[in-house]
């Protein structure tokens, strides 16, 4: 064990210190996310056929897991969007 630390205030030189816990952000890790799962009534409010649609819905996991997915989960969000522009034309 390491000895204890004798410390004083660099200001008045008080050795009658107390420490203070500031404020910290907990994150959750992407295992966690695992235990969301998408609602009937999320997933049967994307029609499949529609490239758009599909593309929001998966963004709505992609934030629900935290924002951490895998690059090819990205690769097919980024050619959905792609499929649904080339539609729009």
């Amino acid at each position: 064990m390491e000895k204890p630390v004798s410390a004083s205030c660099d200001y008045c030189g008080s050795e009658d210190l107390a420490r203070l816990i500031s404020k910290f952000t907990v994150h959750n890790s992407w295992g966690s996310s695992l235990n969301w799962a998408p609602s009937s009534e999320a997933f049967n409010s994307a029609d499949p056929d529609n490239p758009r649609e599909m593309a929001s819905y998966m963004r709505r996991m992609k934030q629900e897991m935290g924002g951490e997915v895998t690059s090819e989960f990205t690769d097919v969000v980024h050619e959905l969007d792609s499929e649904a522009s080339s539609d729009a034309t």
